[in-house]
């Protein structure tokens, strides 16, 4: 086995996502855009992080950093690139790039939340449209502004770690998780 398969391996190992999830999370145009976990180098501070974003946002930060237009064209392209990038990790410079993939939870919130997450039954974590009040809207719905936002996010990303299917929703902004 190689370095690079092992690396590939791991990368997949550790965010749960599988490659499959993954491309369709990429593929996927419906404007109820899906989540994907990427790791996130900022090739201006060195820093790196596993981050959970909407795959539209993944692939704008793509059009920015690369300077590929905003065209059919440019857009097959990035699609090529980030589907071509095998072990999910994406090297930003550019500040609009990095505007693209806001992070707006911590490491300490998604640790909470990794655990209040696997204390769940599968049941209550996988949407059903006639239960609008599943435990998984409650725990970011009462939070106000960027903490709100945080908690969704994090709670997406510990989510897809799991290896479900997480989406927003198109009208309301609210999480839609798929069964595995």
């Amino acid at each position: 086995m190689t370095m690079l398969t092992l690396t590939i391996l791991l990368q997949s190992a550790v965010c749960g996502q599988s490659d499959s999830s993954f491309q369709i999370a990429i593929e996927d145009q419906w404007t109820a855009p899906y989540y994907v976990i990427v790791q996130v180098v900022n090739d201006s501070t060195g820093a790196s992080r596993e981050v959970c974003t909407e795959a539209p946002s993944l692939l704008e930060a793509v059009h920015f950093e690369r300077r590929i237009g905003f065209n059919e064209r440019g857009y097959y392209r990035v699609l090529r690139i980030v589907l071509n990038t095998k072990d999910r990790v994406f090297h930003f410079s550019n500040p609009k790039a990095l505007e693209s993939i806001p992070v707006p939870y911590s490491e300490e919130l998604l640790a909470a939340t990794r655990k209040w997450v696997a204390g769940l039954a599968v049941g209550d974590l996988v949407t059903d449209m006639g239960k609008p009040y599943l435990p998984v809207y409650n725990y970011y719905r009462a939070r106000k502004g960027n903490e709100y936002l945080a908690y969704k996010l994090a709670l997406a990303h510990a989510l897809v770690e799991r290896g479900f299917s997480v989406r927003r929703g198109c009208y309301i902004s609210d999480l839609i998780v798929e069964s595995k």
